[in-house]
């Protein structure tokens, strides 16, 4: 039979929770940050002179930031709660 410490798991399921959430914040942050960067930058105009292609770089980096960051997050809450292992490895 499992033993399980309710306190305790309430405890790993708040902070894991908080950590989501401040996974979000951060996300958001850091790709605004990155993003007043590349428009200051104004890398667009520069692959479009330089290289003549017409694609969104700077939109690509915001997202991929804003993506990795909630990903880091969603690993470390699941690996608070002790899940990480178990779906990350499937």
């Amino acid at each position: 039979m499992v033993k399980v410490d309710v306190p305790f798991t309430a405890i790993k399921l708040v902070a894991a929770i908080t950590i989501l959430l401040i996974g979000l914040i951060l996300g958001r942050f850091f790709s605004n940050l990155v993003k007043k960067i590349l428009k200051e930058v104004e890398l667009n105009n520069i692959i479009k002179k330089e290289f003549k292609l017409d694609w969104p770089v700077e939109q690509f980096l915001v997202s991929l930031i804003r993506y990795l960051v909630y990903f880091v997050a969603l690993v470390i809450a699941l690996n608070q709660i002790g899940l990480a292992s178990i779906i990350l490895y499937m």
